[in-house]
Formats: C-alpha cells, structure tokens, sequence
C-alpha cells in the first residue's frame, strides 16, 4: 500500500524574474487579443450563430 507519508515530495520550481516577467507579458497578450476580439461586433455575431448552432 502506497503510504503519503513515504511518497517523495514534488520539488518545489522557482521562476526567475525574467520568466515571471514573460510569463505575465503572454497572459496580458492574450487578454488583450481576447478584447480586441470582443470590440469587432461581427466577430460576436459570428461566434453567437456558432454557439446557437450547436443546440
């Protein structure tokens, strides 16, 4: 029987700086992109008639 207390424990990863800054950098990208997305009424139209599609 696999006891907890026996398994090892995960090793614990710390980001550099420069890793947490690209990190956020590519999150903000994304979010960004996702609003801009949502400013082109088109877009939503398109994506409301896909999801209605599927129903």
């Amino acid at each position: 029987m696999d006891d907890i207390a026996t398994r090892p424990k995960p090793a614990k990863t710390k980001l550099s700086q420069w890793q947490r800054l690209a990190l956020w950098l590519g999150i903000g990208t994304v979010l960004y992109g996702i609003l801009m997305l949502y400013t082109k009424p088109d877009f939503l139209v398109m994506l409301s008639n896909q999801l209605w599609s599927c129903f």
